[in-house]
This record gives structure tokens, sequence and C-alpha cells, in this order.
């Protein structure tokens, strides 16, 4: 028998789009596909609609925007969300059977197959919007501030004219095929991710990495000066005095603090100090202070950042 060798016909991926698509997965650790973002479109759906849904990477690709553009229909349903703080717009074409499941559950149909493709009334493009701003306000309530990039509905599009006003058309894409499962049916959503958007993603990363290993260093320069002693100690608070009235005090004299965490009770010193060593310039350890009648207790709550520090 004889045996031919079979020679893989695999597309190649330059670095350059490896380095964008590993920005994409990076920048948002708990968005797109996973932890947290899922779990808000989960329950939202739940809530609202009554179904369970679970969702699915089914592919990446990358291209122009134009390529994409061409294999899709005249007229189409997507999404155009904006992504404060960074400049730049994500796409989601939805697919219209999906879109019609979900309005027509919002108006109380309990079917649980989807319904003809068919394009949606004005009036339930307003009932679909109220949906996806109830997934977004969840989203946010779940990540929070813990999240590099938030989503901010903008509007829908419908057809091909509609994106290129909004992203170049010959503009590097990444597009995210997402399958969806609801009660009996299947459906898809796609995300198109424009590599301008990614590229200062990427930017961000490598400033976090090249911080984080250069925390790294310092905490290990730690190590060789082990042996040092150092003074540490407590800024109870802060005030401005003028250089002829630092002249001219006395033994006596008292000073306001104008800014200060600590007080004074019937039940002893409390409050909040910053522990700082050596001149304090380079920050110091927000801690809660409580006090005994033998010592004061610091615990250590946070971390105040100061002069030089990255």
């Amino acid at each position: 028998m004889d045996i031919k060798p079979y020679r893989l016909k695999l597309a190649k991926v330059s670095s350059n789009k490896q380095r964008l698509l590993d920005a994409l997965f990076s920048y948002l650790p708990q968005t797109g596909i996973k932890d947290e973002f899922i779990r808000a479109l989960q329950e939202t759906i739940s809530l609202h609609i009554n179904v369970d849904a679970s969702f699915n990477l089914d592919a990446v690709a990358e291209g122009s925007l134009k390529s994409f553009l061409n294999r899709m229909p005249e007229t189409f349903l997507a999404v155009v969300l904006g992504t404060p703080p960074r400049e730049g717009k994500i796409l989601i074409e939805l697919d219209s059977a999906l879109a019609g499941f979900f309005v027509e559950r919002l108006l109380g149909s309990s079917a649980d197959t989807f319904p003809p493709p068919r394009p949606l009334s004005e009036v339930e493009l307003g009932v679909l919007q109220y949906l996806i701003l109830q997934m977004l306000e969840h989203i946010y309530r779940l990540c929070g501030a813990t999240e590099k990039v938030h989503f901010i509905f903008e509007r829908f599009v419908f057809k091909p004219d509609d994106i290129k006003n909004i992203v170049n058309e010959d503009e590097f894409v990444f597009q995210l095929t997402i399958g969806v499962s609801l009660a009996a049916s299947n459906g898809f959503v796609r995300l198109l991710f424009p590599s301008l958007l990614i590229e200062k993603m990427y930017l961000d990363i490598t400033r976090e990495r090249v911080r984080d290993a250069e925390l790294m260093y310092q905490w290990g320069k730690l190590d060789e000066f082990k042996h040092i002693k150092f003074p540490l100690w407590a800024e109870g608070g802060k005030t401005t005095i003028m250089t002829h009235d630092l002249k001219n005090l006395e033994d006596g004299d008292v000073i306001v603090l104008e800014e200060t965490g600590l007080k004074l009770d019937e039940f002893g010193l409390s409050g909040r100090a910053v522990l700082r060593a050596g001149d304090g310039r380079h920050g110091g350890l927000i801690s809660e202070l409580s006090a005994d009648t033998q010592f004061i207790h610091c615990k250590i709550i946070d971390v105040k950042k100061g002069e030089d520090i990255i």
C-alpha cells in the first residue's frame, strides 16, 4: 500500500496579528466569554426571559473590515458599543432569529424555539435595546472598577454602509463568533474588534507588564539589604505654616493639624495614620490605629504611593 505524506496547508499568522490577538484576550480578563461577564449575561437572560443560556467561543477570524462586510447580507442587525475610557467601537452582529426570540419572550411569549428571521419594528428594537441595557448594567455591577474597559450602548445598525461610517472598511479587525444556546434553540453573535482599539489595549498591557517587572525587581533587591535598620514612623496629620511662624515657635505653642484621620475621645486614640520609612517621600502604609494602656496598634489596610513610585 502506497503511503503519501500529507502536507498541512495552514494559513500563516503574522507575529503582529498574534500579538494583537493576545492583547485582546489579555486586556479583557473577565470579559468576552468567561467569568463575571458570562455570569452577568446568564443572570440577566434568566431574570428577564426565564430561560437558561450558555455560550461558547466557536471561531476566531481576522481580516479587513471590508472582507467581513462583503460576506454579510444586505440587511442585518448589529449593535455599536462604545468602550470608555478607550476611543473605539465594538460591533456585535446579532442572529436575527435570536433577537426575535429575545423580543417575543420579553413581550410574554412562552415559546422555546426561535421564530423565523425577520426585521424588527421600531417598538421591538426598543424592547431589545432595553434587554441590552440591562445586560450592560449587570456587567458593570458585577465587574465594576476591576475592568479596564466598559461598554456603552450607542445604536443599532442595519447595513454595511452604516458600519463604514463608524470604522474604516480597510481597517484590520478580529471577529469572534460566539455560539448561544437558549432553551431548545441555538444562535450566534459575532463580535468585531478593530485593530486600532486592540493596539491601544496592547500598549496598556505592555506598560502594566513593565511596571510589574520593575516592582518585582525592586522587591527582590530588598533581600540584599535585609541587615539594614531604618526608622518607621507614623504620620498622624499635616498642616501648612509660614516660614516666619516656624522661626517663632516656642516651647508650649500648639499647632492645629488641618488634615488628620485620627480622633481622641473617651475610648482613647483611634482612626487612620500613614506609616512611613526614612524621610517618607516614597509613600507609606495606610493603617487603622487602636490603642490600649500600653501600645498603639497599627493594622495595615492599604498602600499610599509617594514620589518616584511607578
